[in-house]
């Protein structure tokens, strides 16, 4: 439509042009070529009127129909531009001198007659369509349509009353030009571009979704159908209306400031995008779809995620309560002292510690990296604790419950699971200590003078990985005032930002600086040295440590 009306437009001022070259004429071949000037573009103007005004009132024509205007079009420009070469727009003419200017008498021809028809014709079409138009939406204020029935009108009065009057073509001139002026503005008020276009692309893409678009000041400029079902205030409103007027919910729509609209229990999302030149924003279209089915089973899902994590709450809860309590198991036991510490990645973990005492002087401690993360890994650790207690509870050296423990966790393993493990049997009353290690991390001992080393000790393969394995017994003998330091993989195999490894030689350095702190002491300030190095990086594993110091 923009480019129709500037196509008008232009039409018009050259009319205005070629009838004011003939107003001024002072012979008659400058007579003749104002009128084929004037005469050539004031019916293609006139045509594109009509074209315009259909459109703009929402009206539509067979091609077929179009086409054969187009051709009488050009065949009466044809004869306008060879008029005083042939007869069928004038027979004759004869000059006559005026003071001045020029005048011709004319003997007209058919063409003539037949331009003159498609002129009154093209007028009478559009100011019937208006009429029909205007008819039809006889509720809205139809002020942009009258303004189109008023252009039209003044270049057909200005035609007509001269004829009647035998005025000067001045006044054809004058009217032109008021006419290509209206036109120009509204080519300024279409400049949104091409609105009913717009809105027959959007629905075809999405037949579903609304549409609906604004000018830069909240008039109203165009919707598609589907906006018109969901918001009947569109179908009786009119073009260029204020729609703060009529409903001032949309202001917040357009500003952005509200997002969602709600219509007998269905949801709608809302959302606004400029419509935009360089920097110049002409105006908004918001685009409204059914988002209800979405929402409910995003609400579904959410409802699911926090009965999930209701669950794995609970489930983080039980896999806290079975680990021991040191105030509770070595409360009446003054040869040692122990402090541990879980830090799941997940809600729950794969890690577990252990400790209990076995009789009166031997204290049992253990601890265990299960393969794989959050509930999967959980239910194997449980299962891993329970049967390496109950093996050790009869009394068995250390690497017959390994050996024991790792047959039975391999029965029924289908999913494949394993776990590292590392546990040891400390004669309280002696200092020493049997223990055997299955595939996990070398403790690190920090003896009383002040020394630190890796436990050295033969690996061992990790629990149900394999039956009938053999585990190794080996001895540790403490010294009053040394301490072992038990650990998962997740402290030394901390990442920070530029994933790089925590390490054992950090975590060396770190545990020579805890000789004289307790053992809680110990843990914290290596757990607070393992969270500097990670800063804000990601934790995917889950960290566990257990610290035993041997008091004497």
């Amino acid at each position: 439509m923009q480019k129709l009306a500037l196509l008008i437009s232009g039409c018009l001022t050259m009319s205005s042009i070629g009838l004011l070259y003939k107003s001024e004429a002072v012979n008659a071949a400058a007579y003749i070529l104002g009128q084929k000037i004037g005469y050539a573009f004031i019916f293609h103007g006139l045509f594109l009127m009509f074209l315009f005004i259909l459109e703009y009132c929402r009206f539509s024509i067979p091609k077929f129909f179009i086409w054969f205007f187009e051709g009488v079009n050009f065949l009466i420009t044809f004869a306008v531009l060879t008029m005083d070469y042939h007869t069928l727009f004038y027979k004759s003419y004869t000059e006559i001198q005026m003071d001045g200017y020029v005048l011709l008498e004319k003997d007209y021809g058919i063409l003539h007659t037949l331009a003159v028809a498609l002129f009154l014709i093209y007028v009478l079409a559009i100011i019937v369509t208006v009429v029909i138009f205007m008819i039809k939406n006889i509720r809205r204020r139809s002020t942009y349509v009258l303004r189109l029935l008023i252009s039209v009108l003044i270049p057909f009065a200005a035609y007509v009353i001269p004829k009647l009057t035998d005025s000067s073509d001045n006044i054809h001139v004058i009217s032109l030009a008021i006419f290509s002026i209206i036109m120009i503005y509204l080519i300024y008020r279409n400049n949104l571009y091409d609105i009913d276009n717009i809105a027959a692309k959007f629905s075809i893409a999405s037949m579903e979704e609304a549409f609906i678009v604004f000018d830069e000041k909240y008039r109203f400029q165009g919707c598609n159908s589907v906006a018109e079902e969901l918001f009947p205030l569109f179908k009786n409103l009119d073009l260029d209306s204020d729609v703060r007027e009529y409903d001032t919910s949309f202001v917040d729509y357009i500003d952005g400031k509200t997002d969602e609209y709600r219509s007998n229990d269905c949801i709608y999302k809302v959302s606004v995008r400029s419509l935009a030149e360089g920097y110049v924003v002409h105006g908004k279209v918001l685009k409204v779809e059914d988002v209800t089915l979405q929402r409910r089973y995003t609400d579904l899902l959410k409802e699911r995620q926090a009965q999930i994590d209701k669950d794995l709450a609970m489930a983080k809860a039980i896999q806290t309560s079975a680990l021991p309590l040191t105030t509770s198991v070595f409360s009446d036991v003054s040869h040692i002292e122990t402090s541990s510490f879980m830090e799941t990645a997940k809600e729950v973990g794969g890690d577990f510690y252990d400790y209990y005492m076995l009789n009166d002087h031997l204290a049992a401690f253990i601890i265990a990296d299960v393969s794989g993360k959050g509930i999967p890994a959980a239910m194997f650790m449980m299962r891993a604790k329970t049967v390496i207690k109950s093996f050790a509870e009869e009394n068995l050296p250390v690497n017959e419950v390994f050996n024991k423990a790792n047959n039975q966790l391999c029965e029924g393993n289908d999913a494949g699971m394993f776990t590292t493990a590392w546990m040891g049997i400390l004669d309280i009353t002696t200092g020493k200590m049997t223990f055997a290690n299955a595939g996990h991390n070398l403790p690190v001992i920090l003896r009383a003078d002040g020394t630190r080393e890796y436990l050295s000790c033969k690996p061992g393969f990790v629990l149900a990985g394999m039956e009938d394995i053999k585990y190794t017994l080996e001895e540790l003998q403490f010294a009053p005032g040394d301490r072992l330091y038990l650990y998962t993989d997740g402290v030394t195999e901390a990442t920070d930002a530029n994933d790089e490894l925590y390490g054992e030689d950090r975590l060396l350095d770190i545990l020579a600086t805890t000789g004289q702190m307790s053992t809680e002491e110990a843990l914290k300030a290596v757990k607070a040295d393992v969270d500097k190095f990670v800063s804000e990086a990601e934790q995917f594993d889950d960290i566990s440590m257990l610290i035993v110091g041997y008091l004497g």
